[in-house]
């Protein structure tokens, strides 16, 4: 009987474990990576876009920057980004309690994001200088609603005397446990998920390998007990 007890408690563990890992933390990574392929378009895409100026003599208007079919390019691809940034904010449950822990950029500050992408592709292919000066706006809009200015600043600033000879011991360095020492209490568990928000993915993945390795266990035990009996 405690055999099947046994079993019984590992499937549910299984079961919990990964419908964490498939409803929650999948959908969590998904919209970081998007938000990766937003960064990578505001330096790819940065000046996309034909730029026509009308001489003061009244001449033909001359054209500068990328041809037409790659400003047209840009126009699809921060399309696609814009909705799928809208998207993300349904595919994530609680995603409010996230971006109350700042796991994730909150709703808000993705929705103007998704709304400065569509403002952005909506000015191209051909812009003149008013256009450009919105096309900047709006990417310094979404680089900072995003965090990924705030981001690339802390990764462009140079390390402190202190860090270079001690540096810090996060998630992956002390399993987790470095960071109730230099942050205590509850925000420093929240500066732990900041910092890496894949980890309770992995005690998901180590959780459920663990679960089918008891259950593996116990299905042995079950069978040689019955061979015993029999």
């Amino acid at each position: 009987m405690g055999t099947v007890w046994t079993v019984l408690g590992a499937l549910v563990v299984f079961v919990i474990t990964q419908s964490v890992l498939l409803l929650v933390m999948e959908p969590v990574q998904e919209q970081r990576r998007l938000i990766g392929e937003v960064a990578s378009a505001l330096t790819v895409y940065q000046k996309s876009y034909t730029l026509r100026v009308q001489p003061s003599d009244g001449t033909e208007p001359k054209y500068y920057g990328v041809t037409r079919e790659e400003a047209m390019e840009a126009d699809r691809a921060l399309r696609e980004l814009a909705g799928r940034l809208r998207a993300s904010l349904w595919s994530v449950p609680a995603y409010d309690l996230f971006g109350l822990l700042h796991i994730l950029p909150k709703s808000a500050d993705v929705a103007v994001a998704a709304k400065e992408l569509s403002m952005w592709y909506s000015q191209l292919p051909v812009v003149n200088e008013h256009q450009v000066a919105r096309i900047q706006e709006c990417q310094a809009t979404i680089s900072k609603r995003l965090g990924i200015e705030r981001r690339l600043q802390a990764l462009s600033a140079p390390p402190t005397p202190s860090e270079e000879t001690h540096p810090p011991r996060g998630w992956a360095g002390d399993g987790g446990l470095g960071i109730f020492a230099r942050t205590p209490g509850l925000w420093g568990v929240v500066g732990g998920w900041r910092r890496c928000y894949a980890l309770p993915a992995l005690w998901a993945q180590r959780s459920s390998s663990l679960a089918s390795s008891v259950v593996t266990s116990a299905m042995g035990c079950y069978s040689a007990s019955q061979c015993s009996s029999g």
